[in-house]
């Protein structure tokens, strides 16, 4: 594409697959974190104990570097689209797992399968890096800075100290 211009509210060329790929990376996070918010609900609905609790915990992260290892080969070979498509699609089938199990075993396994969603930000930093060269991420990340530091301030109750790196990181790179 051609199309060299940076709006970030138009829906076209390059800023329609910038709005697309986040979209799915909400999707894909949503469906990895949906554990966090509901977890005391959860934990009384399915009268999970303190260690079946921390479980489920380290179940959704434990396939993490190897699900982003396949995710990034599968990647390569098939293209971001059809892999971000395939992903949200198949990881569909642990969520309605999770979201019915009644037992911490029906859950556990549906956490351990769920984690393969995790990895969507792999297939996201691809499509956003071949869409975008180095020089015209600039302003992208500028953006990304700033909406840190704006939910740092206004919407988070956590201290400052927890968003300084992910500012700084996001800020400086080059």
């Amino acid at each position: 594409m051609a199309d060299n211009k940076f709006s970030l509210l138009s829906f076209s060329g390059k800023m329609k697959v910038l709005h697309l790929t986040w979209m799915a990376f909400f999707i894909t996070f949503v469906v990895w974190f949906n554990l966090a918010p509901m977890l005391q609900a959860i934990a009384q609905s399915l009268g999970l104990t303190k260690s079946e609790i921390k479980t489920l915990l380290l179940l959704n992260v434990s396939l993490a570097i190897p699900a982003r290892i396949v995710v990034g080969m599968l990647t390569d070979v098939f293209g971001p689209c059809r892999v971000y498509s395939g992903l949200i699609f198949v990881s569909s089938i642990p969520c309605l797992m999770f979201a019915t199990a009644g037992t911490f075993e029906q859950a556990a396994i549906a956490r351990f399968l769920l984690d393969f969603v995790g990895a969507g930000f792999v297939i996201r930093i691809r499509m956003v890096s071949e869409w975008f060269p180095n020089n015209g991420l600039v302003p992208l990340k500028a953006s990304m800075a700033a909406g840190v530091i704006w939910v740092r301030r206004y919407l988070s109750p956590y201290p400052p100290s927890r968003f300084s790196l992910a500012t700084t990181t996001v800020g400086a790179t080059p």
